[in-house]
């Protein structure tokens, strides 16, 4: 199972979906679901995408196994209040990293079972705590891509839990 996080136009959603997977696409905005809901139907792929309204992974059970998790966040660093849905898909908060360090904590709070996790954020955005908290929960952590992007570098970010090999030898 693969979760999309704040899938705004469910881009992501549709893209996993085409692959494969079972997708459950979550949204804080009402407008970005619908919209996200509208486009996987339009796709065809509306059998492979959940949708759920929910703040980050606040939904899920304490424990829950999930193959991976995708999160576009909101990634640059802003004093100003959060005033509307549109400011809510870049807005993120001070530091920056704000929404990313929220989703890291709530993946250790939960006890969530996640085997991988790939995230964006910008060279603007401090994010070296939830790096280092990924670490110490066993990640693997490494920025994978990174694009110019007027004042900054976005990064694609994966944390990974390592797997054991088993053995394919006689024993």
């Amino acid at each position: 199972m693969a979760l999309d996080v704040g899938t705004g136009s469910g881009i992501l959603a549709l893209e996993l979906a085409g692959k494969g997977w079972s997708v459950i696409a979550t949204d804080l905005s009402k407008e970005a679901v619908e919209n996200a809901v509208e486009n996987v139907e339009e796709a065809g792929l509306r059998g492979r995408v959940e949708f759920v309204r929910a703040d980050l992974l606040q939904f899920l059970r304490e424990g829950v196994k999930i193959d991976l998790i995708v999160f576009n966040a909101p990634y640059l660093p802003s004093q100003e209040p959060v005033g509307d849905t549109y400011t809510y898909s870049w807005h993120g908060g001070s530091k920056g990293g704000e929404a990313i360090e929220r989703l890291i904590g709530i993946i250790e709070e939960k006890g969530l079972e996640v085997g991988e996790i790939l995230l964006t954020y910008s060279t603007l955005s401090h994010i070296e705590e939830g790096i280092s908290r990924l670490r110490r929960m066993g990640y693997k952590v490494e920025t994978i891509d990174e694009k110019p992007d007027f004042f900054h570098k976005i990064l694609l970010l994966r944390a990974a839990k390592p797997t054991i090999k088993q053995s394919r030898g006689k024993t």
